[in-house]
């Protein structure tokens, strides 16, 4: 009987030492993976697009997670669209308005910090080139202000002020 028993508790014990390294490993596991996520949506939060990508797909080579590959989608469109931004205020200071329609017109809605501030740059270049195309209707140079226009609405066509102009000429 004695040896029944020193038998069954060290089966217990050998069972609750697997159990428990299991589940510490689990618990490990789900621990670092909780962190390297935190870590990378800090990452993102501050605008380190490339570290917090690659903190994503760290974690995505381990095991695929929806949530997470939207959330690194998501970084790579907030990267892309800050780039955008970037190339049309370079080329909005230099006042290549075309250009900058261009980038601009390449923001992310998602971009909460840059989307809002494009509309109202977006404005300031529109009201600079109807007042260019203005200058140009008034100087006699009809057909200078014509291409102009017809170059915004290749740019933006869902302008309504340039739809209007098209009236006006």
């Amino acid at each position: 009987m004695q040896k029944k028993k020193k038998i069954f508790i060290l089966v217990t014990a050998i069972i609750f030492l697997v159990l428990a390294g299991t589940l510490g490993s689990y618990g490990v596991s789900t621990f670092k993976k909780t962190k390297a996520l935190e870590q990378a949506d800090a990452l993102v939060s501050m605008e380190k697009y490339k570290d917090g990508i690659i903190m994503y797909e760290n974690i995505l080579s381990k095991k695929y997670n929806k949530v997470i590959a939207d959330k690194r989608d998501l970084a790579i469109e907030l990267m892309e669209s800050k780039e955008n931004y970037k190339k049309a205020m370079e080329f909005f200071d230099a006042g290549e308005y075309q250009k900058a329609i261009t980038f601009f017109s390449r923001i992310s809605k998602n971009d909460k910090k840059r989307y809002g501030e494009t509309s109202k740059t977006l404005s300031s270049i529109e009201e600079n080139i109807f007042q260019e195309i203005k200058d140009e209707f008034e100087l006699g140079n009809e057909k200078e202000a014509i291409d102009r226009l017809n170059e915004y609405l290749k740019a933006v066509p869902t302008s309504v002020e340039a739809k209007n102009w098209i009236g006006y000429t």
